[in-house]
This record gives C-alpha cells, structure tokens and sequence, in this order.
C-alpha cells in the first residue's frame, strides 16, 4: 500500500509516515512503528515525492509486553540446576526458557539463586542473565557460545623471550633483543632501526608486564645466581650446644690504624706508632647454631692461621663441636685447616657453592653487627655499599676538597687490636641485651581519634575537606612530608599531629594577623639555617660520642707526634739577606 493508504488505514497523515520513512532510512532501519504496528516498506520504480516511491506492508499487530515483578517469589528448588560459575549453552538456554515461561524477571529469578548460592550477588548475577538474555534474542544460540576460549595465548617464542633478559635494560631494549633473536632464528633480514618478528612491541609489552613478577621471571633480571635462590631447601633443627657451629669470614666496613715501622707495615706488635696506615680487616666468626654464642676474631686476612687461631679460642670458651658448617673457601678446604680438624674429631661440612642460606644463622650475624647503631656510628665507618660511601665521603669534606682525603676523621680512626676489642664487646652485648623501649603518653586525648596519613601541602593538612595548620605546626614540618594525623574526638575543629614522639595541637579555624603570618613564613624559611647549624653541632656530638665509645681500647702510652718548629719571617728574612 502507498503513505496515503497506510495514513488512512491507521487513522494518521500521509506526512507523518513519510517522516517516519525518512527517519528510518537515516538510521538504516527498512521498518517503522505506528500506534504499536510494524510496517515494513521497499523502494519501488516510479516517480513518487522526490522521484522515490515506497510500498508499505503491514507485518503484524505489535503486542505489548507482560509486565513482570521483580517481587515474585521463586521457589529456588524449581529453578534448572546449572553450574552458575561457569554455565554451558544448554544451561544457559534453560534459564531463558524458564524466563519465558514465568512471569517472574530477571531480577526475581537472580534474587532466588542468590539465595542457593550465598557467594552470589543477586544484582551482578541479573545483569548477567541480561546480557545472556539479550545475545540470544541478537544472535540466537551462538550468541550464548563463549568465545573468548578461556586465556589469550600468546604467540610470543617463550625461550627467546627468557633469552632476551639475561642484560638488564628497558622493555624496548628486551624486545629488541628478541626481534634480533627471532629473525635469525627464522632466517630473516634484521633491521635494527625497525626491528620486527613474528609479535609487536605492544605484544611484548604486554606479556612482559604480565610476567614480570614471576619468580623465574625476577630472578633472571636479578643475574644467573638469582636462580638458585628459587631451589627448596630443608630447615634444620638442632637439640643441644656444639652440635654445629658455623663459620664464616665478611670484609668489614670500618677502617683500622695499622702501624709502620721502618717503612713496613707491622701485625705482631700491638704498639702505636706515628706512622700508620688504614686497612679494612677481616672479620671471622664462629658461631654456635644451638644457643647463638658466638667467638669473633680481626686478622689482615682470613687464612687457615686466623681460622685456626679463632678455632682456638671458641673451643675455650665453648667447648668441643661435632660438626662445623662452612663454605668451600681455599683456607676451610686447605690441608691445614682440615688436619686440625681431623686430630680434633670434628666433621667439616662445605655448603653448596654460593648458598649462603646454608649457613644463615653467621652469614645473618654479620649484617645484624655491621648495620648495628654503634657500628655505624664508629670513626673509620666507609658504608655498606658504594652509594653509601660516596655520600659518606661527600658529607665528610667540603666540595673543593672532595678526592684529596680518603677521610677527614683518620687521626680519631682505631687502631686494629682496639678495634677487634670494640668488636668483641659489641658482639657479646647483642647477644645478652634485650632492648625495651616503655611508651610515655602525654597526651591521651590526642591518641584517642581516629587516624590519617596526610602529605602536608601550602594549606596545610587536610581531614574530611578542611585544612588545619598551627605556627608550631609550620616549624615541625616541611612542605611535602607525610604526617601522622589524629582528630580530636571531641572539638571536630581541632586536630593533633604526631612529629617526633610529640603532639602538635592544629586547626581549621586558626585566625591569624598579617604580622603573624609574615612570622610564620620567615620560620618557615628560616629552618633551612637552623638544619645547618644542627648539623655542625651533629658533627661535634658525633665526635664527642666516638670519643666516649673507643676511649676505653685506646692505649694511652702511645707516642704524639712530633710538632714541626715554627719558622718567623723575620728569621727567614735575615737568612735570605745574608746568603744574598
């Protein structure tokens, strides 16, 4: 039928459904909908409105939908039995049909499984059975497939991936590396301004971020022994003392007068002299693996001498051992070390090469030692690594001085056997004290709020929209720090934060003039002097500290040395005159 016919069947205008015509065409439909009937039209031949012409056929009579309850209440023993994790297509299609043949909705029937199922959220499971719902009635049954086949699989070369990380670099070097890997594994040209293989950079980036954090995956990026960490290991146990001792042998950071004498470096004679020279020692340990007593010993070098010596002195102390852990070192394995051993009837145990787990319980005791308080606070202390030592040493001297001094504390440096006394008190007291620190509360009500982490910005720091700030507060802080903030459980307008073991009073209706403002800013950028001054003062309280530390292990009957005589210029004048 043409426009006019429909329009007067339907009890419309013509020019209404020539619109409607229009506006389905525009939005590529070939149907439109009138008072809930469905016509579908065709272009014809002929010359109509603008030289098209439409026919138009009435498909069917447009019924409206049942309206369903989301109150209704489903049994849940009449719902098809699915596993709602991980549904089938059947299993799907059962919950649509059962959908169709009930005046529940979707919603009703969610909130029943639900209940079946108490891990289930009745909203998130409805939208689900939405989409179920909505792919069938689009695709029909394929719509209800799965097709995304469980994980994407990559088609990246595994092994030239795992080959490409063996030098630390950025992901666009590793990805580099594998193109280069793959072309010539696959007989291709590399282009290494455009390096290409059989997965883009992109890809890669991707697998690499999602692999990263692997165990195998970090310690290949940690180097090739990385990877024996990851192999198991047994935790052994032991029932009585001298059932095994470890020992062991660390570089220790700390730098020791030596003395010389006639131009040679002297070990035997515990005497200070003028002349000296720093050395890094030695520092061997034996260590009980039962009760954790433990025997130390400096030497110039770990030898089977010094091993042997500190053997000595353990089995003094201690008593016999059974068995002694240690690694494969040249003196532990020497004929030396070993006959001792053997007279002795003790059992030499060697660990695997480069697993120091294997003897943890001495390879733990040096760290403990070495990154103790004291230890760091000693003079002659060069760091633990070579960061650390180059901010030591940058803090040490001025800039224009810096590679002159291998230290500007070399005259207040120990000499060894003081040191290895010091390091001997120092093991025995971290082996007997227990350190207790009581809490004193001074200020119950500011503990009693509840707690923030705030960064501490120009306004202050902010709680729940509203900025708080004090003028002790801007003379504890910097611009940027992250505090600690308590609120006051009483006065919302009062807050307290917690610098330094103390409680600082702030608020968010703080009135100030424009003096005290000034003040405040001045402080503020005055505090940048006042560090430096502390810091001098550091400096002197540092050497006053290592002064009381080694005072008892220095030997008071050492010789000063000597003063060279001042020269006067007037005396020097006259020689010059009458050598003239």
């Amino acid at each position: 039928m043409t426009s006019n016919e429909l329009a007067a069947l339907l009890g419309c205008s013509g020019q209404y459904v020539r619109e409607l015509t229009k506006q389905a065409i525009a939005d590529g439909k070939s149907h439109i909908t009138i008072k809930g009937k469905k016509i579908t039209f065709c272009q014809e031949a002929g010359r109509g409105r603008g030289g098209r012409r439409y026919r138009y056929t009435l498909v069917k009579e447009h019924t409206p939908k049942k309206k369903r309850s989301s109150k209704s209440i489903i049994d849940p023993k009449s719902l098809p039995v699915i596993d709602i994790k991980k549904p089938s297509v059947e299993e799907k299609l059962a919950i649509i049909r059962y959908y169709k043949s009930h005046e529940a909705s979707l919603e009703a029937i969610a909130q029943a499984y639900s209940i079946e199922f108490e891990e289930l959220n009745a909203m998130s499971l409805a939208r689900r059975f939405r989409r179920w719902l909505e792919a069938y009635e689009r695709y029909g049954r394929a719509g209800l497939e799965d097709k995304r086949g469980g994980k994407r699989v990559s088609k990246i070369d595994k092994d030239l991936f795992i080959k490409s990380l063996v030098k630390q670099g950025h992901i666009t070097t590793y990805y580099e590396r594998y193109c280069y890997m793959w072309c010539k594994k696959h007989g291709k040209l590399f282009d290494r301004f455009n390096p290409t293989s059989n997965i883009t950079y992109e890809g890669f980036k991707r697998y690499f971020n999602a692999h990263k954090n692997d165990p195998h995956i970090k310690a290949i990026l940690k180097g090739p022994d990385a990877m024996d960490l990851l192999e198991p290991t047994m935790k052994r146990t032991f029932e009585y003392p001298n059932q095994e001792w470890q020992i062991d042998a660390t570089t220790i950071d700390l730098f020791a007068k030596v003395p010389v004498v006639d131009g040679e470096v002297v070990w035997d004679r515990k005497e200070a002299t003028p002349e000296y020279v720093l050395k890094r020692l030695s520092l061997i340990r034996i260590i009980d693996s039962f009760t954790g007593a433990s025997i130390v010993r400096l030497a110039k070098s770990d030898n089977s001498y010094e091993d042997v010596r500190l053997l000595r002195d353990a089995i003094a102390r201690l008593g016999m051992p059974e068995v002694i852990r240690g690694d494969n070192g040249k003196n532990y394995v020497s004929h030396h070390f070993q006959e001792v051993l053997e007279r002795l009837g003790i059992v030499y145990v060697a660990t695997t090469p480069f697993k120091g787990d294997e003897k943890g319980k001495v390879e733990r005791s040096f760290k403990s030692l070495q990154h103790s308080a004291i230890f760091e606070n000693l003079p002659g202390f060069i760091g633990h690594d070579p960061k650390m030592r180059i901010d030591i040493e940058n803090q040490a001297v001025k800039k224009s001085q810096r590679g002159k001094k291998a230290t500007n504390l070399k005259e207040n440096m120990l000499w060894w056997w003081e040191m290895e006394s010091l390091v001997q008190e120092l093991v025995e007291k971290q082996e007997a004290l227990a350190m207790h620190r009581p809490m004193s509360v001074e200020h119950l009500r500011a503990l009693l709020g509840k707690r923030y982490v705030r960064r501490v910005t120009k306004e202050g720091v902010m709680i729940n929209g509203r900025y708080y700030q004090s003028p002790e507060f801007w003379q504890e802080v910097w611009i940027g720090q992250e505090v600690e903030v308590i609120e006051d459980i009483d006065d919302e307008s009062v807050a307290y934060v917690h610098i330094g073991g103390k409680a600082i009073a702030v608020s968010c209706k703080l009135e100030l003039g424009l003096e005290e403002i000034k003040a405040m800013k001045r402080a503020y950028r005055s505090k940048a002097k006042r560090y430096k001054k502390l810091v001098r003062e550091g400096e002197k309280e540092l050497f006053a500290m290592q002064e009381e530390i080694t005072a008892p292990h220095r030997d008071k009957a050492a010789p000063k040395p000597k003063e060279e005589p001042k020269l006067d210029p007037f005396d020097f004048i006259q020689k010059v005159y009458k050598a003239s």
